[in-house]
């Protein structure tokens, strides 16, 4: 079996990058060029297993939109914030194609979910990284909630390109933010958009 999983990674990372160029294709060659989909424009047929991992996934990034635009409003200096709320609509836009995406897969041998797969964010290995990320919302400082979310990012930027200037961004709005309790965070309605510790 392990040798099986060794030998279908190039040609998944083959099958992957080939898929990417036809997704950007469909948006006219270069990302930015269209206005992203409406969210759950595509529906997800066939196949078991993909679905909470690409609910979840999706989850996450709609809570990092969130997360980042609480920190622009209430976490950052006036002087700073302003650029910060400029440069935000791009980076939002990328987060929706990313999304979008994801929602084209639509069973667990989609390239970009065998992709997923071997960066750890599928099944049990999701559900870890979820649930520390819950724990460290809920009890920890904010600087500790988004080096977890770095975690889950970094990973996914490794299938999705298209998330690197997200990535900048949020590094960009951590140095600006000191160590210590943050209640905001904790009320943004993380568990309403997903329920992976609350599973068994």
């Amino acid at each position: 079996m392990a040798d099986a999983i060794v030998s279908d990674r190039p040609t998944t990372r083959e099958e992957l990058e080939t898929w990417k160029k036809e997704q950007a294709k469909k948006r006219g060659g270069q990302v930015g060029e269209n206005q992203p989909p409406e969210p759950g424009a595509e529906q997800q047929e066939g196949g078991e297993g993909f679905e909470d991992d690409v609910a979840e996934l999706i989850a996450f990034l709609l809570w990092l939109i969130d997360v980042m635009e609480m920190l622009i409003a209430k976490r950052i200096p006036a002087d700073q914030a302003e650029l910060f709320r400029e440069a935000f609509p791009g980076v939002e836009y990328r987060i929706q194609l990313a999304i979008a995406d994801l929602r084209e897969i639509d069973s667990t041998e989609h390239v970009l979910y065998r992709a997923l797969r071997e960066e750890g964010l599928t099944g049990a290995t999701r559900q870890v990284k979820s649930r520390e990320l819950s724990n460290r919302v809920h009890t920890g400082p904010v600087a500790s909630v988004l080096e977890m979310a770095d975690n889950i990012l970094e990973s996914l930027f490794e299938v999705l390109t298209q998330l690197s200037p997200v990535k900048e961004f949020k590094k960009a709005l951590e140095s600006g933010i000191k160590h210590g309790a943050d209640k905001d965070i904790v009320s943004i309605d993380w568990q309403g958009r997903e329920k992976w510790w609350t599973k068994p």
